[in-house]
């Protein structure tokens, strides 16, 4: 009992295809979406988007981190608005769908935006305000000081 197979057809009687060519994997590549991607992919692709939301939520808090109490809320809301910003960037180009069974970039702008819409609710204006003020009060006293300096002793006494 031998089975002929016409040449050019695997088992399947799907014309073969050979290593460039991957029309016929129903599979997909490890760790990208397939029509068949089994629970453990969907589950690793939903852990990788949580996992970078939460690393960059805690970036946008440590870069938070120096500035005064009374900034510390406006710029952590700041940060994650970029960070936002960022991720939808990035679904645009990597061509995302925004309705896909899985969690994906679009699901992490969200969420930072999210989070920076809650850290704005933590913002007092006036004290931001004032921070803002003596920064730029103490920064034009430091410059202000060194810059008149410079100035004299570089004019021509005369």
């Amino acid at each position: 009992m031998t089975m002929h197979r016409e040449h050019g057809e695997n088992r399947d009687r799907r014309p073969r295809a050979d290593a460039r060519d991957n029309r016929w994997d129903l599979q997909g590549a490890p760790g990208k979406p397939g029509p068949n991607g089994g629970p453990q992919d969907a589950e690793a692709r939903n852990t990788a988007i949580l996992r970078g939301t939460a690393l960059l939520a805690a970036l946008c808090v440590l870069l938070a981190t120096p500035q005064p109490d009374a900034l510390f809320a406006p710029m952590v809301s700041a940060y994650l608005f970029a960070a936002s910003a960022a991720a939808m960037l990035w679904a645009l180009i990597g061509r995302q769908r925004p309705f896909s069974p899985t969690l994906t970039r679009w699901d992490q702008a969200a969420l930072l935006l999210a989070g920076s819409l809650f850290a704005g609710l933590f913002t007092d204006p006036e004290a931001a305000r004032q921070a803002v003020e003596s920064l730029r009060q103490a920064g034009e006293a430091a410059g202000g000081s060194s810059g008149a300096g410079a100035a004299d002793q570089a004019a021509p006494a005369g």
